[in-house]
């Protein structure tokens, strides 16, 4: 930080990104190659408060779909059809970095330019 202040961060670990290379505050801590003298601390699940009482969020790449939409009468089925439909408008999110969005009537772009192969089939192919 400027005249050794300190960095607040609006960020932290999350459901879908932890503490990965996708979340935000982990690219701005890769950025200035600070990630490496962090001790990480890697978790399987969150503590839940509801209505319904306590209980534990499994963190894992079915947890939600098996264990969580049923609970509240999703089924697994119907959550693969959204996840399919929304698979193409997934891969731009994970094939762009969240550090190179901007917010301007200019913003699409510098993406066009850098991530072609991201943006041009998202807007060509999508309805």
């Amino acid at each position: 930080a400027p005249e050794g202040g300190e960095y607040h961060f609006d960020s932290g670990p999350s459901i879908i990104t932890d503490m990965g290379p996708r979340n935000p505050l982990r690219q701005v801590l890769d950025y200035v190659d600070a990630s490496s003298a962090i001790d990480w601390i890697h978790y399987d699940g969150w503590g839940m408060l509801t209505p319904e009482g306590p209980w534990k969020f499994n963190l894992g790449p079915n947890h939600f779909r098996n264990e969580i939409l049923p609970r509240y009468g999703v089924s697994p089925t119907e959550f693969d059809e959204v996840v399919k439909a929304c698979a193409p408008l997934a891969k731009v999110g994970r094939d762009i970095p969240g550090l190179v969005l901007r917010d301007d009537d200019w913003q699409l772009l510098p993406l066009v330019l850098k991530f072609p192969g991201a943006v041009i089939p998202a807007v060509t192919e999508s309805p």
